[in-house]
């Protein structure tokens, strides 16, 4: 039996430079669609530069865990 991956599309946004952020999502959504995973949620952090170590920001890596738990 094939399992049908499920993806959450995450990118970090530097302030005022959502609308290219949200492109890039975009192209990834169709990329992880193409290798067969359904696009579950997007998300978009501003910041001024990736978490070096989460590359978001702890309440947002909590947040997206949560949603991942519930899903």
């Amino acid at each position: 039996m094939h399992r049908c991956e499920r993806a959450i599309t995450v990118g970090v946004s530097a302030p005022r430079s959502r609308v290219e952020s949200e492109r890039s999502l975009s192209e990834l959504a169709g990329l992880s669609e193409a290798a067969g995973a359904t696009v579950v949620s997007s998300v978009v952090q501003e910041r001024e530069s990736p978490d070096p170590i989460t590359f978001l920001g702890r309440g947002k890596v909590m947040a997206l865990a949560k949603y991942c738990d519930e899903a």
